[in-house]
C-alpha cells in the first residue's frame, strides 16, 4: 500500500492568548498536531513516534475525517512482541487504532466536555479526544488539559459565586444597620439585637421603624424567618423587608395584624401565589410556568412610646413576656399560619394582641434556629428550657446584650460537632 506523508491541518483555533485565561470550548482545548491516514503504514507510525517522544497519542483521518487514535504505548507494546514488526509494519496504521475514540464538537462546553469524559472511562485521560469543527477533525486534547481548564472554571465560579455572597453581606447588612439604629435611638430601658446567620448572609431578618402619625408615637418592630438560606434566602429577607416598609406606609402600625394581612397580599401579588390549597409544593407548575412557595414566619410588635402600650401579632412565632424576677416566660401565642405562602389563603388576616404595660418586663422574639438546633450526646434540639436558662432572667440584673449573647453561646456549645442548621435571631426590649 502506498504511503503518505503525515499530514498537518492548517486550520485550527488559536490557543487563548494568556496562560490564565479560561476555557469554555472544547476547540479552546484542540491541540494542531500531525495526523495519519488509512494509507500510512505502521513504519510511519513508528517513526513519527521516535522522532516526537513527547507526542502520545495519534489521529487517523480519512479525507478529514477522524476515523481513529493510535495510542503510543499501546502501540509501541504491541510491537515489541515477536514477529508483530515483521508481520505488521508494512500494513496499514489502522490495525492498531482506537476506532471509537471520544470524538466532540469544538464548539462543545466543557463541562459537557468533562460529563461525556467521565461516560468515556480512563481512556480520555490516557489517549485524550479528538476536537472536531463541522465533523472535520480540528486538532487532539488533552485528558489533563481537560481537568486542569474544568479546575479553573470551578475557580472562576466559585470566584463569582463568593463575590455575590460579599456584595448580598453589603447590602443585607445596611439594611440591618438601619433597622439597628431605629431600635436604638427609641429611647427604651434596654434592648438588644442578635442576628448570627448559619452562612454569610440568611433568611432571618430584623425590621424597625419609628413612626408619628395620626397623633401617635412609636416603635414597629418585625422579626423575620423568610424561606431559604444563605443568598437565596437573604434575597427572601429583603423581598420581604421592602413588602413590609411599603405596607407600613398604607395601614395603621398599631395594628401588626393589619400589617401582615397586607405584607401577605403583597407578595401574593407581586410573586403570584395566589392561594391552591395545602397541598401545594414548592415550585410546582402552574399554568406551564414554574411557582415559587416564598414567604416568611415572623413576629410583629408595636411600641406606642407615648401612651406605654403595646400590641403584638404573630405568624406562626409566639412572642414571650418575663415579668422581674421571673425564670420562666410568659407566652403570647401569634395564629398559626405563614405569611406570603401558597398554602396561606389571600385574603387570610392574623390577631392583633394587646400587651400589659408593666414596667420593667422584657419582650422576647425568637426565631426558630436557636431552639431546633440539634446537639449533645443524645443529638436533640436545644430547646426552649435550656434557652431559658441560658437567658438567666431569675437571676441578678443583667443587660440584655450579655444575656442573648450568652444564649447564643450556650447553643454553640451545645452544638459541638453537629452542623448548623438553620439562622439565629434574638430580639429582646426592655419597656
Amino acid at each position: 500500500m502506498p504511503t503518505t506523508e503525515p499530514q498537518l491541518l492548517p486550520e485550527t483555533l488559536d490557543p487563548p492568548e494568556s496562560p490564565v485565561a479560561l476555557y469554555h470550548r472544547a476547540a479552546d482545548l484542540a491541540q494542531p498536531v500531525a495526523t495519519m491516514t488509512p494509507n500510512n503504514t505502521n513504519r510511519d507510525v513508528i517513526e513519527y513516534f521516535r522522532e516526537h517522544p513527547a507526542q502520545t497519542c495519534l489521529a487517523v483521518v480519512e479525507d478529514e475525517i477522524p476515523i481513529g487514535l493510535i495510542n503510543r504505548n499501546i502501540f509501541l507494546t504491541g510491537f515489541s512482541l515477536p514477529y508483530r514488526k515483521e508481520v505488521y509494519e508494512r500494513k496499514s496504521c489502522i490495525a492498531f487504532m482506537d476506532k471509537t475514540p471520544l470524538v466532540v464538537d469544538g464548539e462543545l462546553p466543557l463541562p459537557d466536555l468533562g460529563r461525556l469524559a467521565v461516560d468515556a472511562g480512563s481512556k480520555v485521560l490516557q489517549d485524550g479526544f479528538i476536537v472536531a469543527r463541522q465533523g472535520r477533525f480540528q486538532g487532539l486534547g488533552s485528558g489533563i488539559d481537560l481537568l486542569r481548564a474544568l479546575g479553573q472554571l470551578e475557580a472562576e465560579r466559585n470566584r463569582v459565586i463568593r463575590e455575590s455572597i460579599d456584595y448580598a453581606q453589603i447590602i443585607q447588612g445596611a439594611v440591618l444597620r438601619t433597622s439597628r439604629s431605629e431600635l436604638e435611638s427609641a429611647g427604651l430601658a434596654d434592648q438588644h439585637l442578635l442576628w448570627q446567620p448559619r452562612d454569610a448572609v440568611g433568611g432571618d431578618a430584623f425590621f424597625a421603624r419609628r413612626i408619628g402619625r395620626d397623633g401617635r408615637d412609636g416603635l414597629f418592630l418585625a422579626l423575620m424567618d423568610c424561606t431559604g438560606h444563605g443568598v437565596p434566602g437573604a434575597f427572601t429577607a429583603m423581598l420581604m423587608t421592602s413588602f413590609l416598609g411599603h405596607v407600613l406606609d398604607l395601614v395603621d402600625p398599631w395594628d401588626p395584624g393589619q400589617v401582615l394581612a397586607g405584607v401577605n397580599r403583597r407578595v401574593k401579588e407581586t410573586l403570584g401565589q395566589q392561594h391552591r390549597g395545602p397541598e401545594t409544593s414548592s415550585f410546582e407548575t402552574m399554568d406551564g410556568q414554574m411557582a415559587a412557595d416564598e414567604g416568611m414566619d415572623a413576629v410583629c410588635l408595636w411600641i406606642d412610646r407615648a401612651g406605654g402600650g403595646s400590641a403584638f401579632s404573630g405568624a406562626n412565632h409566639s412572642l414571650w413576656l418575663f415579668t422581674p424576677g421571673a425564670a420562666e416566660p410568659e407566652e403570647v401565642k401569634g395564629d398559626r399560619i405563614g405569611v406570603g405562602y401558597l398554602a396561606t389563603p389571600d385574603q387570610q388576616t392574623w390577631t392583633t394582641r394587646s400587651l400589659a404595660s408593666r414596667p420593667g418586663i422584657v419582650i422576647l422574639a425568637t426565631t426558630d434556629g436557636i431552639t431546633d438546633q440539634i446537639g449533645g450526646p443524645r443529638r436533640i434540639a436545644f430547646g426552649r428550657r435550656r434557652l431559658w436558662n441560658a437567658l438567666g432572667f431569675g437571676e441578678r440584673e443583667r443587660p440584655l446584650a450579655a444575656r442573648l449573647e450568652d444564649a447564643y453561646a450556650a447553643m454553640e456549645h451545645y452544638q459541638g460537632a453537629e452542623q448548623r442548621r438553620d439562622d439565629v435571631c434574638l430580639l429582646a426590649v426592655k419597656l
